[in-house]
């Protein structure tokens, strides 16, 4: 699996949130935008792996979750098998 990352989302770092939203919005329908803020309001110190794993438990096929996992990681340069 993934390297465990340690950087943390800040209020600035809405471009790996967009590409999030973007990428659940996929799976999950219109539903991304409200599972992203509360997601985001259950912690105000997650990492970027931590926000991933957390959204993509919203998804209920393993594939597409799968899918989820694999873009958002590659937003941060990081490649699942």
């Amino acid at each position: 699996m993934a390297t465990q990352q340690a950087l943390e989302l800040a209020n600035d770092d809405e471009e790996f949130i967009s590409q999030c939203k973007q990428e659940l919005a996929i799976h999950i329908g219109p539903m991304a935008d409200f599972m992203i803020k509360q997601t985001l309001n259950q912690s105000s110190e997650m990492s970027h792996q931590e926000l991933i794993e957390a959204l993509a438990i919203h998804i209920a096929d393993h594939n597409a979750a799968l899918s989820f996992r694999r873009a958002c990681y590659s937003f941060n340069g990081i490649h699942l098998l």
